[in-house]
């Protein structure tokens, strides 16, 4: 069943430091549905800002008997949620403020003035009693501090009464893991649940429990929480019917800036505040808002937007309570003085924003913590067995991404071996190639060698010839020469030996 988160405003009084600053008038208009802040621009100029809102409240003196009281402001907004809690529905109540605006105030109470925790237990038991049906009620108790999750119903969580240690602060109380149960969402494992059977035993356990809360002094309240806290009383319905509510006392807000959710300021808080609270409470409170922001979205574009519920303890455990299983109703308180305009705004802005979250609320059959453990024992196997699975498979895909490499390096390998070899082969024609081309060439060149010197030879030859015809052909004509010079001779010695005679 889809239903929005409900969203209301009050109006606390003025304080008695609010007083002695002299704020006297109101910078806050209440009407039923809506809420105007009035901030003072000059001394003849106002900005007005309205938020309309479910049901808006003023608990302002001035107001007199129409003065809303804590009882007026339940049975008119958180009565609703009580009853279908009794009807096998979870529901979710939270408070949230500045710093000393008397959130605990409202939930807590005083024997003057029951707050919410007394109202909705005595609602719920005389519903209780008036079924009649056998349902069991348990109550617990448990706070978010500096990321934390502390059973306040246990003994151990008594930090006040620690035994000290070095440095004189005493040893901080033990944790519990937060788990998320498949159907029912996240919860703090290992809690004290209590049995309670009338609203005077719930009242009790939550009493208990509220004493062992982390408080210190700030400059607006004198007992301010430093953590987160949840009263939770589940009810175990006939025929496994299980249902919630979670009364839930968000630490106060301050003077800072952003997102709508403001931030501690360090400087607002006794020097004897841990900066590790105020850190812890900003991160925290911040991504309330992260989650508020992205519900808001989600549910006006109605697409898959990111909700950041793990980015702290806090939302972590809120997931059933903003967009989950249950029906809710957030409480915003403001200060009316001028003084605190900032904040108002910033808490209105995120109440403003709260109402656009849409729940889903139903009934769940109840699960005993045999059944819980069992069913977390199951999911612990089944997560181990899938870790494992996922190992071995990623073992597989190591061997297979290993083999996958050993193959491929030795197919790179042979082909590298491959191309050596076919270039070694390359080079070796080349040189055979080479070898025989020079071969080819010193035959070649011894060739044309031998065949220049028989060329040669011949020619030396053929001279050699012709010289000798040469020469043979002097000495011939020289012998003709000479032996014609002979004959002349002789021919002269005859005519001469013939003219001698002749004489």
């Amino acid at each position: 069943m889809s239903s929005a988160v409900t969203v209301g405003v009050r109006v606390r009084p003025f304080s008695a430091a609010d007083k002695v600053r002299g704020e006297t008038e109101p910078a806050v208009d209440v009407e039923e549905k809506s809420v105007t802040l009035r901030h003072s621009i000059d001394e003849k100029k106002e900005s007005l800002k309205s938020f309309p809102l479910d049901r808006c409240y003023s608990s302002l003196e001035e107001d007199g008997d129409k003065a809303a009281t804590t009882a007026q402001i339940y049975h008119e907004l958180v009565g609703p949620t009580v009853r279908a809690v009794c009807e096998g529905y979870n529901g979710s109540v939270l408070t949230y403020g500045q710093t000393g605006a008397g959130k605990t105030h409202m939930v807590s109470g005083t024997p003057s003035d029951p707050g919410l925790v007394e109202l909705a237990c005595t609602e719920i038991f005389e519903r209780l009693a008036a079924m009649a049906d056998g349902t069991v009620a348990k109550a617990s108790y448990i706070e978010i501090y500096n990321e934390g999750v502390i059973d306040l119903l246990d003994p151990q969580a008594h930090h006040h009464e620690h035994s000290p240690t070095k440095g004189g602060r005493p040893p901080p109380p033990k944790t519990l893991k937060v788990r998320e149960h498949p159907e029912l969402g996240p919860f703090a494992d290992g809690k004290t649940e209590m049995d309670v059977t009338s609203a005077e035993d719930a009242v009790g356990v939550f009493q208990f429990g509220d004493s062992n809360r982390h408080v210190s002094p700030t400059d607006l309240s004198p007992h301010s929480s430093r953590s987160h806290c949840s009263f939770c009383i589940t009810l175990h319905h006939p025929g496994g019917q299980l249902s919630q509510l979670n009364i839930i006392d968000l630490a106060g807000t301050g003077q800072g800036g952003g997102s709508g959710v403001k931030t501690l300021l360090a400087s607002a808080f006794s020097t004897r505040t841990d900066s590790g609270e105020i850190g812890g409470i900003n991160r925290s409170l911040t991504t309330l808002g992260s989650v508020m922001n992205a519900l808001a979205k989600k549910a006006k574009s109605g697409g898959k937007v990111h909700v950041p519920y793990r980015d702290s303890t806090l939302t972590w455990l809120l997931k059933a309570a903003l967009g989950g299983n249950s029906k809710t109703v957030l409480l915003c308180v403001i200060s009316p003085a001028r003084e605190h305009y900032e904040d108002s705004v910033a808490t209105l802005r995120f109440a403003e924003r709260a109402r656009a979250v849409v729940n889903q609320a139903s009934t769940k059959v109840a699960k005993t913590k045999a059944q819980l453990e069992r069913e977390a024992a199951e999911k612990l196997a089944k997560e181990e067995a899938e870790r494992l699975e996922a190992e071995r498979k990623a073992e597989e895909e190591e061997k297979a991404r290993v083999e996958a490499e050993r193959v491929a390096k030795e197919e790179a390998e042979r082909a590298e071996a491959e191309r050596l070899a076919q270039e070694e082969a390359e080079r070796e024609r080349l040189v055979k190639e080479e070898a025989e081309r020079a071969e080819a060439e010193r035959l070649a060149k011894e060739e044309a060698e031998r065949l220049e010197a028989e060329r040669l030879a011949q020619e030396e030859a053929e001279r050699l010839e012709a010289e000798r015809l040469a020469k043979e052909k002097v000495e011939r004509v020289e012998a003709e020469r000479l032996a014609k010079e002979e004959a002349e001779r002789q021919e002269a010695e005859r005519r001469a030996q013939e003219e001698a005679e002749r004489l």
